[in-house]
């Protein structure tokens, strides 16, 4: 079982969320004091898809209101189980959403509220929202969502195939490392990606993220952003408005981290994938030259029978 408490949203309103997970059972309590607040409490149940091939990006989720008389939640044969007193039957609350990974987004699924289930209270709902607004509770469903997709369990620089890319180049995080996707801009149907130097020699403090568009024609931008200062300007957009641009590439940098989390991906490109492909170049670059051919025998003539035996002339066959 994984456990995580988080300061959220702001040190100054003093509520600490403490989320526990059970497979993919997902049980949020605020806590005050040291103690957990258990008259509000959250189950979530998460599904997802576990085809590493598989583009989708969803986590869905069935969530239930939990109270003081709740314990040990569990999920079994579609339903929640809990420890509950029998003098204490409850018309559980809930409801049905989905997670979008890439862009961390939430939204409602069709039916928002299961059948069976009474919609969640405006204090559940709000509590659900802080929990996963960039809360303990979304952290947990990403690690599950990746561990499922079975990611960061290898590297994908040491597999794959570098032969034409040069010295110099600019390589994307998830050509290199499996840990962390592009992000997906589902609104707009556009992916961001972001790409390193990976000379290990260059000091270069630039990173360059780029935008493609999934569907509506196509439609492509790159922006240069500076590592030092986080200032970043278009270099080329094509089919895209400049201003969404600049949205979509705030949503990436904030998704993996901020700037600080780029500075590491740079470093590690660096250090890493730069060393293991300087190798690689040294060792293309340092090719053998064949040896002198060292002539064992006499001379053989144009017209003479060629030596390999084939009864022809030698200028006919091998001397051709």
């Amino acid at each position: 079982m994984d456990v995580v408490a988080i300061r959220y949203p702001a040190p100054e309103t003093g509520e600490v969320i403490r989320v526990k997970r059970a497979g993919n059972v997902f049980t949020a309590y605020p806590v005050y004091d040291g103690a957990e607040d258990r008259t509000l409490g959250l189950a979530a149940v998460a599904s997802f898809c576990r085809n590493p091939g598989c583009a989708c990006m969803d986590v869905d989720l069935k969530v239930f209101r939990l109270d003081e008389h709740d314990d040990d939640a569990a999920f079994r044969d579609g339903e929640l189980v809990t420890r509950r007193p029998i003098d204490r039957p409850i018309q559980r609350q809930g409801r049905l959403c989905k997670l979008e990974v890439g862009s961390g987004r939430l939204f409602a699924a069709d039916p928002a509220t299961p059948e069976g289930l009474q919609p969640l209270d405006d204090t559940a709902d709000a509590f659900f929202k802080r929990c996963l607004g960039g809360g303990p509770l979304s952290t947990l469903l990403v690690s599950a969502f990746r561990e499922g997709r079975g990611w960061g369990r290898h590297d994908r620089y040491r597999t794959a195939d570098w032969s034409k890319v040069d010295p110099g180049a600019m390589v994307h995080w998830d050509e290199a490392f499996d840990d962390e996707p592009p992000t997906f801009i589902e609104a707009d149907s556009v992916l961001v990606s972001d790409a390193y130097c990976v000379d290990a020699k260059c000091d270069c403090t630039e990173a360059v993220l780029a935008c493609a568009a999934e569907r509506g024609g196509g439609g492509s931008a790159h922006v240069r952003l500076d590592l030092r200062t986080g200032d970043h300007h278009l270099t080329d957009v094509h089919g895209m408005d400049p201003m969404k641009v600049g949205a979509w590439v705030d949503i990436h940098v904030k998704r993996i981290g901020g700037l600080e989390a780029m500075r590491r991906r740079d470093r590690r490109m660096k250090e890493e994938v730069g060393t293991f492909l300087k190798r690689q170049w040294e060792r293309k670059a340092v090719v053998p030259l064949p040896e002198a051919s060292v002539r064992s025998g006499p001379k053989v003539g144009r017209n003479d029978p060629c030596p390999c035996g084939s009864g022809k002339k030698y200028k006919k066959c091998c001397g051709a």
